[in-house]
């Protein structure tokens, strides 16, 4: 693994989540994880968040592909609607520098809900002793004007953590904390929170191991 300047030069990188990752509300969570799915191996958790009855999420699983393909994968913005469930598009506003980038993403959304779409600040670092990378996300709103026929997201916190395995896998751990804007019912927030995480990071395994995003 590279040092943590050559890192910056080679391994910064965007995430995008899709629409059902939004609709947690924007508060301080008080319960405990609960794990709500076990399949294949990824988990999915939520809990509980303090005066909302929307909850956050974070999904887990180990993918079997050297760290530099999974950074590779995260920053091919245009890929995103191919493994990232109901991404309709997505794609790089600016490279503010080799570890900060600002990124677009419209996210489809199921009748009656109206689509979504965010702009997202995104950093990169890597902890030098353990080499794991950790991706911060935080939504932007403001930084680009409102888009026809989207609501945007007003409130957004999450990461993409990224820990190298001694057997050479690496395990993702995928946590989204946000507020959706405009009017989502509860039920319909909660019922997908479960299958989208998994649907997600069962995709990426697949995906990542692609000849695109071999040997970067």
């Amino acid at each position: 693994m590279r040092s943590i300047r050559e890192t910056r030069k080679t391994l910064p990188f965007l995430m995008v989540s899709s629409w059902l990752l939004l609709f947690s509300s924007f508060q301080v969570p008080t319960g405990s994880w609960k794990l709500v799915k076990d399949k294949n191996g990824v988990k999915v958790y939520t809990r509980k968040v303090e005066g909302s009855a929307l909850k956050e999420f974070k999904a887990v699983t180990t993918v079997a592909a050297p760290l530099n393909s999974l950074v590779a994968l995260l920053k091919d913005f245009e890929s995103y609607p191919a493994w990232v469930t109901d991404c309709k598009a997505a794609r790089q506003l600016k490279l503010v520098s080799p570890t900060s980038y600002y990124y677009y993403a419209e996210l489809n959304a199921p009748w009656p809900v109206e689509n979504r779409d965010m702009v997202v600040h995104f950093q990169v670092q890597q902890d030098s002793a353990t080499k794991a990378v950790t991706c911060t996300m935080a939504a932007e709103p403001d930084y680009l004007p409102p888009q026809p026929g989207n609501v945007r997201i007003p409130k957004l916190k999450g990461t993409w953590q990224l820990t190298p395995q001694q057997d050479g896998t690496v395990e993702v751990l995928h946590r989204v904390h946000a507020e959706s804007g405009g009017s989502i019912p509860a039920w319909l927030a909660n019922s997908v929170m479960t299958d989208g995480p998994y649907r997600t990071l069962s995709n990426m395994r697949n995906v990542v191991t692609r000849p695109a995003y071999q040997g970067k």
